[in-house]
């Protein structure tokens, strides 16, 4: 026999906890932000299930039950919340590392479209990208100051020419 402890749960708390309490294995990116998104979920539809977490914001509650920064929680919640479809696919798939994803989910879905279809997904591309899409016109942006290899340039340069004859249309 083996000794246990029978808790008497809702089943709320008994899916809450189940998210909490199942941090053991290795989990991906992805599978971390679902997790966050469902008890993210449980906590806006359920307040009262759970009194014992502290009092405030819902990025506070998440960072206190599962032992995060609140700055990490924002970055899952960014990923989760504006992340298009195919990008949600590739951050899936292990395309796109959480890094990458966070900077995309901060683009208009048709340009992270254009960015995935060239194969930009790279944090330090998408990031050299935003850039020069805010400073391509102004004197402030200077070239050689970005430290992307001649590749990632090259796919990046052809990415905002695409971009631009979408805009004209």
């Amino acid at each position: 026999m083996l000794p246990c402890i029978i808790r008497n749960l809702s089943d709320v708390r008994s899916e809450f906890t189940c998210y909490s309490s199942n941090g053991y294995a290795a989990k991906t990116d992805y599978e971390i932000m679902c997790e966050l998104e469902g008890m993210s979920h449980l906590l806006r539809t359920y307040p009262e299930e759970f009194p014992n977490l502290p009092a405030g914001r819902l990025a506070d509650k998440l960072a206190a039950q599962l032992q995060m920064s609140k700055s990490t929680i924002g970055e899952y919640r960014t990923i989760a919340n504006n992340l298009g479809e195919k990008g949600m696919q590739a951050f899936q798939a292990g395309k796109l590392k959480k890094s990458a994803a966070v900077e995309l989910a901060t683009l208009p879905e048709e340009e992270q479209e254009e960015l995935l279809k060239q194969g930009i997904v790279n944090h330090k591309e998408i990031k050299v990208y935003k850039k020069v899409r805010t400073f391509r016109n102004s004197e402030q942006w200077n070239f050689h100051s970005c430290s992307l290899n001649r590749t990632g340039m090259e796919r990046f340069l052809t990415a905002i020419s695409k971009l631009d004859s979408c805009k004209q249309k």
